[in-house]
């Protein structure tokens, strides 16, 4: 080998065992620390971390990774990694930016060294998963606006915002919200306009606007609508009525006059409300005004109003004439003034009205507890009622028939006037002879007089009648009897149908019974048990009026049931040992002779104890000859009823009809047969010589001679052919068709048939009250729209309600008409009463708003009933109310009210029953109202829970409220007490202190 190549050789191995021996120091900048993704989602995909060593001379024992703060992110997913790639992963549930940290381990020359890096890796919240707060205030001024904030979480309680998007550009999370009424708003660049908005979260999570409350006092509702189906959640601002005042209106009671007048008696006050509103109409609570009168004796003054708005005072009284002006004026703005006049005066009473309810009434023969009310109103020269006055009264002029036997009368002869100014005594009408046959008796018997009343030098008078035939009684009244000027009065019209005003037509009636043997059936029979039915109905006859007659269809000849071959039927239908006993108890007419087979047994009567007497006498036995039960009853009827009666004929049967044929002529017509000869349900009948032949149907003979049949089907035994006949006999002639499975049935179908002939009390009755023209204190005006007298209000079940009842119950169910286009229209209420029957009451209620000052007649001469198809016309009596100014509205100079001093007096953590206690101090004479409400700590929102029970001023006292623990979260609480009256500001109080309530295991206030 050549020298040269040789020693190149050498050269080659000497210099990599040189470099062998010597090791590189690892700079900084050869190692990279990299996060495969900028942004990973808590709780979602790891980020994958990759440490980079770029010197391939450094030899690398491994490198170790960490998070920087572990404890708030979590750590890497590996800690030490050995060959290359040198990587780890890493997660979060936690939102945030992480410092995730590489060491790297190598040697150098023999000695162990590392070098760090770090990376950060950024966490975005995970989805939104809750509604974490709304933060707003909760009394806001009218009109006025508050920041709302929202924040939202993620199910690992991360706050949501918009920090990824801002850095990339996306879109953050958002909420929706809606708001109401519909002048409440969110702001929409250039106004509060929008009443829905979207707002997205920002880089601290917050979605934040604002919003402007409604321009009306009251709850404004916000509806919050989050992402991700979360549950929407409402909210409630208050608008609180605490603006400042526009305007100043001012109320005075009494205030009839302009101005307006009290007596300067040394006792009566004006009462004097202040009311202040804000721009918008609303009241302007807590707001000031300063009073002061032109008499320089008064001292000026300065009161706040409460939440109403309003500030009350009284003035007087006085015992001089004169006239005094108040000045108010708002501190807030001074030139917002007003001024009222009050007049003290001398008033003295000076007119008297006079009225009775009703005019016309029963004699008190017919209703010998009837009275009629006669006032005496005493008023001053203004219309107001006069207490403490002494009315004389009297009768004077009576027109008094023979057939009267007991004079009218007065309770007593004297009276004071009341608080109403009224003075009331009774009145007594005469009473008429009740034997028909004295010789004086007057069926149409009618009395009349006058009753005077005296006071001071005023002597009124009023014609009185009273009647013993029929009329229907009129009842009005009005309450309240004195009403504040614009207040409501509801007026009720009663029309009575009670037996003395309208007596029921007289009733003929036939009963025809069905005497064939089937009667004998079931215990107690058939026939014993129409025998008691029959006479429940004779009983609800009138004796002396009413006129009953009884047919009945069954054997012709002797009805001896010992002899019957179906004997074994009478008591227990299926033996015979009982029979004998049975027949002898129950059938005390065994034996008797009847002389066809459809018999009149007894003719139309009075007396109804001979009814009585023939029905205890039928004996059933043998066929079933409808046809000529009918045609007897219809033909008595038919010669010997009245012509201004009732006519009916009551047919009851227990089986098909047979022996004459059909009573519906439905077949040919014989006269040649028996009348055994017919068969059951055959349409053949025995055709009755003396009827034409378009009467031989039996419901036609009926309805030519105004005869109603009432047809019961008795029992299982009728067939369904059999049951036709009996409804169409009804149907065809007006009356009605029953069906009674059993004996227990007859007598409360006895009864309404009974009812139902007694003939109505009155019919086709209208009813037109007239209010185009009022009587105001004596004077008849025009009740003008513009300037009205009295104005209808309708009111969902109080005006205009109509109902009706009798003694059985409800005939019409109340209900309630609007009759605004009824007065609209021509100033009038129109009532088509209808039928009235015996002993109904119709009744009306209807509410007036009286708006003129004084006596108000309600109804006046235009106002009638009639009825009887117009023949009868009742006038309605005169039915005062007095209207004065604001009767409610009173007020005591410097009242005050505070409540103070709230407190638990529990101590510690509170479990079971919260207790609380507060003073209250209240100088009026008006109803306090306390309402409780709780907050809790970070809610920032007062929720009402209970309401007091109302306490009437003057008041200075400890007040105490129980209140269990089953309602809200456990945490802490402040307490509120809010109190309120009429004439004073509002005073609240709250817990100074926190208030811990409940346990770790839900223990919660109780909402009462």
């Amino acid at each position: 080998m050549k020298p040269v190549i040789l020693r190149m050789l050498i050269a080659l191995l000497i210099v990599p065992a040189i470099l062998a021996g010597h090791a590189y120091a690892l700079e900084d900048s050869e190692v990279n620390l990299e996060t495969g993704s900028e942004w990973i989602t808590a709780g979602g995909s790891p980020a994958t971390i990759t440490a980079v060593v770029s010197n391939a001379s450094v030899t690398v024992s491994g490198v170790d990774f960490s998070c920087t703060e572990p404890l708030v992110y979590g750590d890497t997913g590996t800690a030490t990694d050995s060959s290359v790639p040198y990587t780890t992963t890493f997660a979060s549930t936690k939102s945030g930016t992480a410092t995730i940290e590489a060491t790297v381990r190598y040697n150098e020359d023999g000695v162990d060294k590392t070098l760090t890096k770090t990376v950060t890796q950024k966490i975005d919240h995970a989805a939104p998963d809750i509604l974490k707060s709304v933060s707003y205030k909760y009394e806001v001024t009218i009109d006025q606006v508050t920041p709302v904030i929202i924040r939202l979480e993620d199910r690992y309680g991360n706050l949501i915002d918009s920090k990824k998007e801002d850095a990339l550009g996306g879109i953050p999370e958002s909420v929706y919200l809606y708001s109401s009424p519909e002048d409440s708003g969110f702001w929409d660049g250039t106004g509060y306009n929008l009443n829905d908005v979207q707002v997205f979260v920002n880089n601290d999570g917050d979605a934040e606007l604002n919003f402007k409350v409604s321009a009306t006092a009251g709850n404004n509702v916000l509806t919050i609508v989050p992402p991700n189906d979360i549950e929407i959640e409402y909210r409630t601002v208050i608008g609180l009525a605490n603006a400042v005042p526009e305007r100043i209106v001012v109320g005075v009671n009494p205030h009839a006059g302009d101005p307006p007048f009290i007596p300067a008696d040394g006792e009566t006050k004006f009462y004097i409300t202040y009311i202040l509103e804000d721009t918008y109409g609303n009241p302007a609570g807590n707001r000031t005004i300063h009073i002061s009168s032109s008499d320089p004796t008064d001292l000026p003054f300065e009161r706040t109003s409460n939440s109403a708005g309003q500030v009350m005072i009284t003035y007087g009284p006085r015992s001089q004439k004169g006239l005094v002006t108040l000045t108010a004026y708002s501190v807030d703005t001074p030139s917002l003034t007003v001024s009222t006049d009050l007049v003290f005066d001398s008033t003295e009473p000076v007119d008297m009205l006079l009225t009775a309810n009703p005019e016309m009434m029963p004699a008190s023969d017919v209703a010998p507890l009837f009275k009629s009310k006669i006032r005496a109103k005493v008023i001053d020269e203004k219309g107001n009622p006069v207490k403490n006055e002494m009315v004389n009264f009297s009768i004077i002029h009576g027109t008094y028939p023979a057939s009267q036997v007991i004079p009218p009368s007065l309770e007593t002869d004297f009276a004071v006037t009341d608080e109403d100014g009224q003075a009331i005594v009774n009145f007594i009408p005469g009473a008429f002879i009740t034997d028909w046959n004295d010789p004086n008796y007057e069926k149409l018997a009618s009395a009349s007089c006058s009753v005077r009343a005296e006071w001071s030098t005023s002597t009124r008078t009023i014609e009185l009648g009273w009647k013993n035939y029929p009329y229907i009684t009129v009842e009005t009244s009005v309450s309240p009897e004195t009403v504040e000027l614009g207040g409501d009065v509801d007026v009720t019209v009663r029309l009575i149908g009670d037996g003395w005003a309208l007596q029921p037509d007289p009733i003929d009636v036939i009963l025809s019974a069905d005497r064939s043997g089937s009667m004998l059936k079931d215990n107690p029979d058939r026939m014993v048990s129409l025998i008691d039915a029959l006479k429940i109905f004779n009983s609800e006859m009138a004796e002396g009026r009413d006129q009953v007659g009884i047919t009945s269809f069954g054997v012709r000849g002797v009805a001896d049931i010992y002899a019957y071959g179906y004997k074994y039927w009478s008591g227990y239908d299926s033996t015979s040992w009982d029979d004998s006993s049975y027949i002898s108890s129950h059938y005390i007419g065994n034996g008797k002779w009847y002389a066809n087979y459809a018999t009149l047994d007894l003719p139309l009567t009075t007396d109804h104890s001979m009814v009585e007497n023939e029905v205890d006498r039928i004996v059933p036995m043998s066929g079933t000859p409808m046809r000529g039960g009918l045609y007897l009853s219809i033909k008595e009827i038919a010669e010997n009823a009245r012509s201004d009666a009732v006519r009916a004929v009551v047919l009851l049967s227990d089986g098909d009809y047979n022996w004459y044929g059909d009573p519906l002529a439905r077949g040919s017509g014989y006269t040649w047969y028996h009348p055994d000869d017919y068969s059951t349900l055959t349409k053949a009948y025995y055709k009755f010589t003396d009827l034409p032949y378009d009467q031989q149907d039996m419901s036609e003979y009926a309805n030519s001679n105004n005869v109603k049949i009432y047809s019961i089907a008795f029992g299982d035994s009728i067939s369904s052919g059999g049951r036709y006949v009996l409804e169409q006999l009804a149907e065809r002639t007006g009356g009605t068709y029953y069906y009674a499975p059993t004996g227990d049935d007859l007598a409360g179908i006895y009864s309404d048939i009974a009812g139902d002939l007694k003939t109505e009390a009155g019919v086709d009755t209208i009813m037109d009250l007239q209010f185009d023209n009022v009587e105001l204190n004596n004077v008849s005006i025009p009740n003008n729209p513009l300037d009205p007298v009295l104005e209808y209000v309708y009111l969902d079940n109080v005006s205009t309600t109509i109902e009706s009842w009798d003694k059985t119950g409800i005939v019409i169910p109340r209900n309630t008409v609007d009759d605004t286009s009824d007065w609209t229209d021509d100033l009038s209420l129109n009532f088509d009463v209808g039928t009235i029957k015996l002993n109904q009451v119709w009744e009306t209620n209807f509410r007036l708003k009286a708006l003129k000052p004084g006596n108000i007649n309600i109804f006046g001469p235009g106002s009638t009933i009639s009825f009887n198809n117009g023949t009868d016309v009742l006038t309605l009596p005169k039915t005062y109310v007095t209207a004065v100014p604001d009767l409610n509205m009173t007020g005591i100079e410097f009242t005050g009210l505070e409540v103070s001093g709230l407190h638990a007096t529990n101590t510690g953590e509170i479990v079971d029953t919260l207790n609380l206690e507060w003073s209250l101090k209240y100088s009026g004479e008006y109803p306090v109202t306390q309402n409780l409400y709780y907050m809790k700590i970070g809610d920032n929102v007062w929720i009402p829970f209970k309401s007091m029970p109302s306490l009437t001023g003057p008041l200075d006292k400890t007040e105490t409220a129980g209140l269990s623990i089953s309602g809200l979260p456990p945490g802490s609480y402040y307490i509120r007490v809010h109190a309120s009256a009429p004439d004073t500001p509002d005073s609240i109080v709250e817990t100074e202190e926190q208030l811990l309530i409940g346990e770790h295991s839900a223990s919660y206030i109780k909402i009462e």
